[in-house]
């Protein structure tokens, strides 16, 4: 049987989980990596893309220099967020379910997701110096990443 406290655990890594997924598929819809889109598109995600398309050549090329810069690295945590949750799924299978193993797989990932939030705000923020300020304008309308639209980026 398992008990509140697992259950509990569990719901805030899927909603943690959920959260980052919409917001790289955010990122993946509104251009920032060349992989495969998605038919279905959130509107959040079409917000996203309209405000990216609004965006000057110049802009949109710093924003995906940025991004092609950490692009190893984000696929790299997904890769490995991926392994993590197989891990999960095997663990919860077994017959007795092991408390601890399941705690450190579910401190794993929450950390590597942490780490794409992180690298993605780095990189976003990084950009957005660069950027025109009508670009950065733009970006902070986006405003999943924590920018505070009244700072001021050096």
């Amino acid at each position: 049987m398992i008990n509140n406290k697992v259950i509990g655990v569990l719901g805030a890594v899927l909603f943690l989980s959920l959260a980052i997924n919409f917001f790289m598929a955010g990122l993946v819809a509104g251009g920032a990596f060349n992989g495969p889109h998605h038919e279905m598109v959130s509107d959040a995600e079409k917000q996203d893309m309209h405000l990216r398309q609004n965006l000057s050549d110049s802009d949109k090329q710093i924003l995906k220099d940025a991004m092609d810069v950490n692009r190893d690295k984000i696929t790299q945590l997904h890769t490995d967020i991926d392994s993590i949750k197989k891990d999960m799924r095997a663990i919860v299978r077994r017959d007795t379910l092991d408390e601890k193993a399941l705690s450190d797989a579910l401190n794993a990932e929450r950390a590597k997701e942490l780490s794409i939030l992180r690298l993605a705000h780095e990189t976003r923020k990084e950009a957005m110096s660069k950027m025109s300020p009508e670009g950065r304008a733009i970006l902070l309308k986006i405003n999943r990443l924590g920018f505070d639209p009244n700072s001021q980026c050096h």
